[in-house]
């Protein structure tokens, strides 16, 4: 009985503070929102509850969602994000479509997350956002992800967004990261570590491996100093006390990488293949001929496949010359480091290291200069400065 009673509480405690009114009190404990930003964001769950309503938030919490973490969670700059969801939400909400994308964001949450933030940038950019418009492929009626329309000159582009899933190679780089991390947090969690894998590395000599790092984790632990460890043509390694070290930052701009990051050199080949395929597969069945389209693909493992981004853009850009009915093509990911954010630019086309939370990450914005499509200059620009680095 004792049990059940306490059970009932937890249960009671759980509903009351994941719903829309928990998720306002709580703001007013947020050390970093100013006071007009704690009003901001008090106001725009106010407008969600009302949009999304309770029995959206109770089937959150039925389903122990991520979403629902995501409305929870604490720290300031989740809570700017809300203020440009309910902003972005209120330019939508009008649409026959809307409730498709609140069913979306529950049964396909991770893709619609990626349409939601692409439609926030596009929102952001002075464009207006449709979403789920009908195009017209081959004859048949079909569903494409967003329409964006730009109002002063009128022109329309459609924007398909998808997600290149992961492969095996990913698989094999997350488990010496996971490991590599896992022995870090074992001496010291606040250690800053970052990993370049050149090579698949078996299992028993990763164990080997890893007993070595140990100890070079102890040493930096014990003397707050940088250490590294090498094995040719397989990994290197960067262990630092702190993310400011001299020479920690020296050998990340030798290892052409960031303070906690990780990332692998090989296969790449087979990576970027799988990417074409994937293209090809999207223009062809999602996007129609007759009209300007916008292709934005995530993929974290494509960030890691070259020496530099001069590299990178060069293989993308002579992936898209083909579709002539693409004018842009955006590469993205969830990847985001501690360094500065900074826009780089090679042949006209950009890499974007953007570490705002949630809507930052990498990028790789690229024209098709082989398109059939030309766009108002005013267009182009708001379109390569949705993708940019916002403030």
């Amino acid at each position: 009985m004792e049990r059940k009673k306490r059970d009932e509480s937890l249960d009671v405690f759980w509903t009351r503070i994941m719903s829309w009114d928990g998720f306002i009190a709580a703001i007013d404990d947020i050390e970093d929102l100013t006071e007009q930003e704690k009003d901001q964001a008090k106001e725009a769950y106010r407008f969600l509850s009302k949009e999304l309503n309770h029995e959206f938030i109770k089937e959150l919490r039925e389903k122990n969602h991520p979403f629902l973490q995501e409305l929870s969670n604490q720290i300031a700059p989740m809570k700017r994000w809300v203020i440009k969801f309910a902003q972005f939400v209120k330019s939508i909400n009008s649409s026959p479509k809307f409730k498709k994308l609140k069913s979306n964001l529950v049964s396909k949450y991770y893709h619609t997350l990626s349409e939601i933030k692409i439609m926030m940038r596009f929102h952001d950019g002075d464009f207006i956002t449709e979403i789920y418009p009908d195009v017209l492929i081959e004859g048949k009626r079909k569903e494409a992800d967003i329409k964006i329309i730009d109002l002063e000159t009128g022109q329309e582009l459609i924007v398909e967004v998808s997600q290149l899933e992961s492969s095996k190679k990913e698989g094999i780089v997350a488990k010496i990261w996971g490991r590599i991390r896992e022995t870090v947090r074992t001496i010291n969690s606040n250690l800053s570590v970052s990993v370049i894998v050149h090579n698949k590395i078996d299992d028993g000599y990763l164990d080997g491996m890893l007993e070595k790092i140990r100890k070079i984790i102890l040493v930096v632990a014990n003397t707050k100093s940088f250490q590294s460890y090498s094995e040719e043509h397989l990994i290197d390694v960067g262990i630092s006390y702190s993310n400011d070290d001299e020479d920690y930052l020296q050998w990340c701009g030798e290892k052409n990488t960031s303070p906690n990051q990780f990332g692998e050199d090989f296969i790449s080949i087979d990576e970027i293949t799988r990417l074409e395929i994937k293209m090809s597969r999207e223009i062809r069945e999602q996007l129609p001929q007759d009209q300007p389209c916008v292709l934005v693909i995530y993929s974290n493992v494509i960030f890691g496949m070259y020496d530099s981004y001069q590299q990178y853009l060069t293989a993308l850009e002579q992936l898209i010359y083909k579709y002539q009915n693409l004018v842009a093509l955006v590469l993205a990911s969830d990847w985001t480091s501690f360094g500065e954010s900074e826009l780089r630019t090679y042949n006209d086309n950009y890499f974007i290291i953007d570490n705002e939370h949630i809507l930052g990450g990498w990028r790789y914005f690229i024209w098709n200069k082989n398109s059939k499509f030309r766009l108002p200059d005013n267009v182009n620009k708001k379109l390569l400065e949705s993708f940019t680095i916002r403030k």
